[in-house]
């Protein structure tokens, strides 16, 4: 071979993977190899996926990585799949960087081992969609449009759009974390779903899911924490449900609307911002055990408990709307301080508060708006005194109540959402031995002395009324 051949045949091999580059896309998979690809074809007609170094673009061709690593990915798949197997416990990295990819017969990216990290580059859009029907894949049985076997890892800042036409949005085998991004999510069933743990550090994160919103179901940990970020859901089930702990340290959740809006063994809220709309009962603490010994009253009017099922407020601002129970406790309430504003049911057969064994209060402010019939005040373990007031009539939703001391010095006002006929306040500012005056907009008002931790005005219509416990409904 003379020198000019030596010069050309570079070129023309150039020239024939270009044109072949261009052809029409008969291939169903490219498998990816730390800087090497590698397509797989039904023809000798395929659209090449090309890569440059850890750079991936995608040209409507399913991808497979089984390399660890980092991999910077952008373009489309139109009918296809991202697919990671790199090997258990490998780390691999995933730059998304505006991808878009849709798979009608199964999920979209399906992370079958490896711990990966999503990094939503900012500054990009990036969307995931499956099909209604998954076709046999493997030995997993994927079920969610983003679907990792291990540990996932999301952060970044940009955004991250998730559509669930099967089953879940997002969901993973083992620990979830959310450090960042813009993601919203819009699923069939459970929305995002992490087995053995989520925890939240940051992001804006958006559901909404006919199923159960943000999920941990392992029956040997599951377990959810918030330390920052905003949560916002609309559920057509439980908004958000963990088999162990629910921990809120920080952060702005808002359910918007729910069955039940959180729910859980243990729900503790050291800090932030919740909000809740639900159906039935607002928080829930509860048994997650199917063979869980049920909450008896006994003859001498105690009752068996779980000391494992307790909910703890310690901070800032709980605000609960339910149809149901507000505050319901299969075991114990303990409030130590924040804010917690309750709109409870108008039904005389759920209360404000509901509570099996003891409610503790020893700090923070409290006022819950509900029916008569079920109303329970406080419990007498607690250090801050409360009053629980019963009206003799129905006051409108829009209704404002203040309650005031002997001075004229206003402790607590509040403008109820809905009709209400009890109202239970906890403050620092009740003091025993001193005179109060309470008011509605509605025309009714009234005066107390607080002679105890346990003050009651009124009678309330059920059973329980006022008293402590009462089984959870």
């Amino acid at each position: 071979m003379n020198s000019l051949q030596k010069y050309l045949l570079p070129l023309l091999l150039v020239s024939l993977t270009t044109l072949t580059a261009c052809t029409t896309n008969t291939s169903e998979s490219t498998t990816v190899s730390g800087t090497s690809v590698t397509t797989s074809t039904s023809s000798t007609q395929t659209s090449v996926t090309t890569v440059s170094s850890s750079d991936i673009t995608l040209n409507n061709t399913s991808i497979t990585i089984d390399q660890p690593g980092t991999y910077t990915i952008d373009g489309t798949i139109s009918d296809g799949q991202i697919s990671v197997n790199v090997g258990e416990d490998q780390e691999v990295t995933l730059n998304l960087a505006g991808v878009s990819v849709t798979n009608t017969t199964g999920t979209a990216l399906y992370i079958q081992s490896g711990k990966a990290t999503i990094n939503l580059v900012d500054g990009t859009t990036n969307t995931l969609t499956d099909g209604s029907s998954y076709s046999a894949q493997g030995d997993e049985d994927p079920n969610a449009t983003l679907y990792a076997v291990e540990d996932l890892v999301i952060t970044g800042n940009g955004i991250l759009t998730v559509k669930a036409n099967y089953n879940d949005a997002i969901s993973t085998k083992d620990d979830l974390s959310i450090e960042g991004g813009s993601i919203t999510v819009a699923s069939v069933d459970d929305g995002i779903q992490g087995n053995d743990s989520i925890t939240m550090n940051g992001g804006t994160v958006t559901i909404d899911s006919e199923g159960d919103s943000f999920k941990s179901d392992n029956e040997e940990k599951g377990t959810i924490e918030i330390n920052g970020g905003t949560l916002t859901i609309n559920s057509g089930d439980d908004g958000i449900k963990a088999y162990s702990m629910i921990t809120v340290n920080n952060g702005t959740i808002r359910v918007e609307s729910s069955y039940e809006g959180m729910e859980s063994e243990k729900i503790i809220v050291n800090d932030g911002s919740v909000t809740i709309r639900s159906s039935d009962d607002g928080i829930n603490v509860t048994s997650s055990s199917a063979t869980a010994t049920e909450w008896q009253p006994t003859m001498g009017g105690t009752q068996t408990e779980n000391s494992d099922i307790k909910l703890t407020i310690n901070g800032w601002t709980v605000l609960v709307n339910a149809d149901g129970d507000g505050l319901d406790a299969n075991g114990s309430i303990e409030i130590n301080g924040g804010n917690t504003i309750v709109y409870g049911p108008t039904n005389d057969g759920n209360g404000a508060l509901d509570y099996d064994a003891t409610f503790t209060v020893t700090g923070g402010s409290i006022i819950a708006f509900g029916s008569a019939g079920m109303a329970q005040n406080i419990g007498s373990t607690s250090t801050q005194n409360g009053v629980l007031i019963n009206l003799t009539s129905q006051q409108s939703a829009g209704s404002t109540f203040t309650l005031t001391d002997s001075s004229g010095n206003t402790i607590t006002e509040e403008t109820s959402e809905k009709v209400y006929t009890s109202i239970l306040v906890s403050s620092s500012s009740l003091k025993t031995g001193e005179t109060y005056t309470y008011s509605t907009s509605g025309g009714t008002s009234g005066t107390f002395t607080v002679s105890s931790v346990t003050t009651q005005v009124g009678t309330s219509g059920g059973m329980w009324g006022g008293r402590g416990a009462r089984p959870g409904m």
